[in-house]
């Protein structure tokens, strides 16, 4: 993925959750990652599958667990943007707004974004974001949801893919919905619901569901194994969508376990870090350092360039001793 300079910034738009999980991965460093994820935020105008506070929840997860993974605690806008996600995302949202507003012209991407930004920063009511937030950051079953929905195809994914595996009329009518299917459906059902003190955001009970009914499908199947093409093309189309509905809740769960663990380790450094937006004002301020890449490459040259030199003094040496001996000889010639 290219370096992000201004124009790929302007050229970012909002994709799914799962799209943005996976372009943020493509990025190399982690503030490649927290500036992107800050531009696909912005862009969110409240009329998406989720809401501007869900996709910003979401987005602390994988900005905390690239955070642990290349264990670099010092990037000033990821920290804040754990620690203080609303007040980040106003702060950015307004900067961005004051950027876009000194442009001779924009594109309708840049105009939306704009007006986005200006409506975030000027219009949102920081209490009623942060309401909204801590409803989120409380509901238990909100990541592993999301998580499996957006492997399914966001919101409406895991709608049709659940509608693809209700009976049909002769297993309804002969009962023929197998107890471990049955067994699922009501954990994942329970596994949102607040009231239920057992199954809600149990991620083990729900785990066990998904893999109790894939074992039921496959004679010989132990957790963790893979489900072959050929496996799975033998099924009817309500048996692929149950077993590709448990896949994904399986992979969904395991994924969460290790960012919930990486979130942690992160947000506890934000947290007693306690970075402020003019903290990153004043950094942005400083001259930029060069990366690596560009020092060992300026280094390369210059050894390349000392050796070449090194070589020529060496030629030169040479031939002067070489003039200098053929002088000698005719001095000796003449001599004689």
């Amino acid at each position: 993925m290219p370096k992000l300079n201004k124009e790929a910034l302007n050229n970012i738009k909002y994709v799914s959750l799962e799209d943005y999980a996976s372009n943020v991965n493509k990025y190399n460093n982690l503030n490649d990652k927290i500036r992107y994820t800050t531009r696909y935020l912005l862009h969110n105008d409240g009329h998406k599958d989720y809401s501007l506070m869900e996709t910003i929840e979401f987005a602390r997860k994988t900005i905390a667990d690239a955070m642990a993974k290349a264990n670099d605690y010092d990037n000033l806008r990821a920290n804040m943007f754990l620690s203080n996600p609303i007040e980040y995302i106003k702060k950015e949202a307004n900067a961005v707004s004051k950027e876009l507003e000194n442009e001779t012209s924009l594109t309708k991407t840049e105009e939306n974004l704009k007006d986005n930004c200006e409506s975030i920063a000027n219009y949102m009511n920081p209490r009623d974001m942060s309401n909204e937030l801590d409803s989120i950051k409380n509901n238990k079953s909100f990541d592993v949801v999301t998580r499996v929905e957006n492997k399914l195809g966001g919101k409406t994914g895991l709608l049709n893919t659940l509608n693809e595996t209700k009976p049909g009329f002769f297993s309804r009518l002969f009962n023929t919905t197998s107890n471990e299917w049955k067994a699922l459906d009501n954990t994942f059902k329970e596994f949102k619901n607040p009231n239920n003190n057992n199954l809600y955001g149990n991620k083990d009970a729900l785990s066990r569901a998904a893999e109790a009914y894939i074992a039921h499908k496959i004679p010989g199947y132990k957790a963790g194994d893979l489900i072959s093409d050929t496996t799975f093309k033998k099924f009817d189309r309500t048996s692929k969508a149950k077993l590709m509905f448990s896949m994904n809740v399986i992979s969904s769960i395991k994924e969460q376990k290790e960012l919930d663990d990486n979130f942690k380790k992160s947000m506890t450094v934000a947290e007693n870090k306690n970075v402020n937006y003019d903290q990153i004002i004043q950094a942005d301020k400083k001259p930029k350092v060069i990366d690596l890449d560009q020092i060992d490459f300026q280094n390369k040259i210059n050894n390349e360039t000392v050796e070449n030199d090194l070589s020529n003094s060496n030629q030169k040496i040479i031939d002067i001793n070489e003039s200098y001996n053929e002088i000698e000889d005719i001095n000796e010639i003449e001599n004689n």
